[in-house]
């Protein structure tokens, strides 16, 4: 095998396992972000339903609860801060901002248990969230780059002209092997 082979079956090999990492890692990325966007769901329905659960009649009783809900609170929005400083990492780009988050540990617990819904700003803020984290994802992976909009406007031309270097880097192989 010629140096001009092996230089093409490498440089195949590398664009090939390039784009399988890159299809990998976006796949694992968007199955964390999906799962992590839930999780976030899953929090605030947490949280709506355990100040129906501790609705209570006495003031004093109330203060505690409510100090423990807010507790419970910090330690899930915790969590979840973590694994999205985790995804940020994983992702090598900053999908979301989990210093947002902060808001939500502001929620005043005892209003909260006052009300049998969640306040309208907690909806408000929840869904700012989930729409800063779809954004940011839909503009990191779909966002038309100048290399991209090439791409998607010359591919016809590119592949051509891939073709026949191709071709080209092909007759010269051939030619040294015959001739050679």
């Amino acid at each position: 095998m010629t140096f001009a082979q092996l230089l093409v079956v490498f440089v195949g090999w590398a664009f090939l396992f390039y784009l399988n990492n890159r299809t990998l890692r976006r796949s694992e990325l968007s199955r964390l972000k999906e799962s992590l966007t839930k999780e976030l769901e899953n929090l605030f329905d947490w949280l709506g339903e355990t100040a129906k659960e501790k609705e209570i009649e006495e003031e004093d009783e109330k203060e505690l609860k409510a100090l423990e809900l807010e507790d419970e609170l910090a330690i899930k929005i915790s969590l979840v801060e973590i694994r999205f400083r985790q995804l940020n990492d994983y992702a090598k780009f900053l999908l979301f901002n989990p210093a947002v988050l902060s808001g939500i540990r502001k929620i005043d617990t005892e209003i909260l248990l006052k009300g049998r819904k969640l306040p309208q700003e907690i909806h408000i803020k929840q869904y700012d969230i989930l729409e800063d984290i779809e954004q940011s994802y839909h503009q990191h992976y779909f966002k038309k780059s100048f290399f991209a909009s090439i791409w998607l406007n010359h591919k016809d031309d590119i592949a051509g002209i891939i073709a026949g270097l191709s071709i080209v880097i092909l007759v010269f192989v051939v030619a040294e092997v015959v001739f050679g």
